[in-house]
């Protein structure tokens, strides 16, 4: 599994919409914690559902069984719920890695509209699989993915040091960090099968030398 760490394109503009995301997603992830900590259990549950994306709510506002502020506004404020510490860290993460570049690339009032329509069709296209789960759905990574995507074509000779099996991975191909004309240690290929295969030839016995003396 291979974690990014940093990407090396800096931003012409300071991302100050990117970050003010990441920390109300904290703060609110911290105020859900200090609210499960001192309110009951149950109380904390039915809080939790009524700001979070179910998608049976759709049907029942066709069907005039609840209201709009009930059955979508909890597609925007369920962006924001988290349901642990690696829900929030692995989000955050991403966020902070590839959402700056986008909003040095769109500006700061577009990526914000591109990320909340991100995350409000990512959480439509999921209650569409499902219309009648009552399941509760937090913080669709979908949003973060769109993020992502939307990157990648702007951006895609970039180098991006990451993290494998607990070592750094090392610079990309193509970046300053790399020898021209050769790849990084981490991208060569692993040496050939037949390296490791037994040699057909060494595995021929000898042919037998006949001691038997001549009759005489």
């Amino acid at each position: 599994m291979f974690i990014p760490l940093k990407d090396l394109n800096p931003s012409r503009t300071y991302p100050f919409v990117n970050i003010t995301l990441i920390l109300a997603n904290v703060v609110v992830f911290l105020y859900q914690v200090g609210l499960e900590a001192t309110i009951p259990h149950r109380a904390f549950d039915a809080l939790l559902l009524s700001y979070s994306t179910v998608p049976s709510r759709f049907p029942a506002f066709l069907a005039g069984h609840a209201s709009f502020e009930v059955s979508f506004l909890p597609l925007v404020t369920s962006m924001f719920l988290h349901s642990g510490f690696l829900h929030l860290a692995g989000n955050m993460l991403f966020l902070w890695i590839f959402g700056d570049n986008i909003e040095d690339a769109l500006g700061h009032g577009r990526f914000l509209v591109f990320y909340l329509l991100a995350g409000v069709g990512a959480a439509m296209a999921q209650a569409l699989t499902a219309p009648r789960s009552a399941v509760p759905d937090v913080a669709t990574p979908q949003s973060l993915a769109s993020t992502t995507r939307a990157r990648r074509p702007r951006l895609s000779g970039s180098a991006m040091p990451t993290r494998h099996g607990g070592q750094d991975a090392g610079p990309a191909p193509g970046s300053a960090g790399a020898a021209p004309g050769r790849p990084p240690a981490h991208c060569t290929s692993p040496p050939p099968l037949t390296r490791w295969l037994p040699d057909p030839a060494a595995d021929k016995m000898p042919a037998a030398r006949s001691t038997a003396q001549p009759f005489t």
